[in-house]
């Protein structure tokens, strides 16, 4: 791809609202984390040490780390715990769990779990889990939970209804009663387990079907540690993402963020206009993404964008270095045809149908951006007449996306964290102060790919 010489400046660019300080976000604990899903913890080791850390991501989330359902050809399976006390999964035993997350808080990377308490195992397709426990579901018995620990109500969620919400079995897989102390202690002993390893945080997995009280009752008991909450809202429902921002030291997925980017990211200059009144949650209190593991799959009934998008690198990066959402996530997932399959465990990283999309150069780029800018909010934006070009400033830095494939991170007159994508090389920026307006000047000349 060639590109002729650009010279761009604000009085060639229609600046979308008034040259000047934009409504700014500030977060001094702006995180950007990474989900590479079902990825073994060894290969979690490697990618921190030498891809993760290197690249300035502040953490990583892993699969559920408890014994699950012994089905390991399917993803799901993972989000089916059977035992709390056993830590042989899909992604590996506890020696070399406890190894990794060593070998991530070494090489700067905090590690964050997934952890799953809503619901236990359903023994529909067997009665073992990946360590060899035996459950049975319809006994409501586990090798650490019994038919006490549970909702036993018979009956399915209605969306419509809050008590269905929380006390009803999430497709059939036995209800945990997350209300009952005794209960809450069992939770907590387990994330206490995960903490002492040195775990830094929580993904609370099926939030929106636990009472808040409770959620926050099991935390407080294992003293509060970070933790991002999934509340997934929808119009008209009974359950809310309000309703879990109460929850001390803790943020709550928005998951309105991933049709907004589908639906704007081929008009990029309307995502300069992102405020927090286009979401259900505050950005402080928000984790955001583009993508999950579920929805990239349409697991929710809704499928959003994935690698299978051309732009999904830019959406990626634009999330990645626009300062909504206080944890702001990576997904880096593995080819797919159809829902159920699993990963391709037993490939090497970024083979064999991994993906690595955390690793395209426009993605790493982004994250060196908002690392040299965190605690800023945007300043200057604009873009192009015909929108193909769209930039925007934090503190001295700004970054730019021209089309489909290319980012600029610059800082003052250098290029401190970023480089182009191989496309075009930055030979000038010029910023000017004339008559109390800024502006920049970028001067771009072609480079051999």
């Amino acid at each position: 791809m060639q590109f002729k010489k650009l010279a761009l400046s604000i009085a060639a660019i229609t600046t979308l609202g008034v040259c000047g300080t934009v409504s700014a976000y500030t977060s001094h604990e702006e995180q950007i984390i990474v989900h590479p899903f079902q990825w073994t913890y060894d290969m979690i080791a490697d990618e921190c040490e030498q891809v993760l850390g290197p690249n300035g991501f502040d953490g990583v989330q892993i699969s559920q780390p408890a014994e699950h359902l012994n089905k390991k050809e399917v993803w799901w399976s993972v989000y089916q715990p059977v035992n709390f006390k056993n830590f042989t999964t899909v992604a590996g035993n506890e020696q070399q769990l406890r190894s990794m997350i060593k070998r991530c808080n070494d090489a700067g990377v905090r590690v964050y779990v997934d952890a799953v308490f809503n619901q236990r195992a359903s023994d529909y397709f067997t009665h073992y889990g990946t360590a060899g426990s035996y459950f049975d579901s319809g006994k409501m018995q586990y090798p650490d939970m019994g038919p006490e620990d549970f909702n036993n109500y018979g009956c399915s969620i209605d969306y419509s209804d809050r008590w269905k919400v929380y006390h009803c079995a999430l497709n059939g897989m036995p209800d945990l009663n997350v209300l009952r102390t005794e209960t809450q202690d069992k939770i907590a002993d387990y994330l206490k387990n995960l903490l002492s390893m040195g775990v830094y945080g929580f993904r609370v997995d099926a939030a929106k079907h636990m009472q808040p009280e409770g959620i926050a009752a099991i935390l407080a008991k294992v003293g509060n540690p970070f933790t991002y909450l999934e509340v997934i809202g929808a119009k008209n429902e009974a359950v809310q993402p309000g309703d879990y921002t109460s929850i001390p030291n803790s943020v709550v997925t928005e998951f309105r963020y991933c049709p907004t980017m589908q639906n704007n990211i081929k008009n990029p200059k309307v995502l300069l206009d992102m405020a927090d009144n286009w979401f259900d949650v505050y950005s402080d209190g928000a984790e955001t993404f583009v993508n999950n593991h579920d929805n990239e799959r349409g697991s929710a009934g809704t499928t959003y964008m994935n690698y299978k998008d051309p732009r999904y690198s830019i959406a990626q990066s634009f999330l990645v270095a626009w300062p909504y959402g206080k944890v702001r996530q990576v997904y880096s997932g593995y080819q797919f045809t159809e829902h159920d399959p699993a990963g391709p465990i037993g490939a090497d990283r970024c083979e064999g149908g991994w993906n690595c999309d955390h690793r395209v150069s426009v993605v790493l780029n982004a994250v060196g951006f908002a690392r040299a800018t965190r605690g800023y909010g945007v300043s200057y934006k604009g873009a192009s007449d015909d929108g193909k070009v769209i930039w925007f400033t934090r503190t001295q830095a700004i970054l730019l996306l021209h089309g489909h494939s290319i980012l600029i991170c610059l800082t003052a007159n250098t290029v401190k964290f970023c480089s182009s994508l191989k496309s075009v090389a930055v030979s000038r920026l010029q910023l000017r102060t004339v008559k109390q307006k800024s502006w920049f000047t970028i001067n771009l000349r072609p480079q051999s790919v």
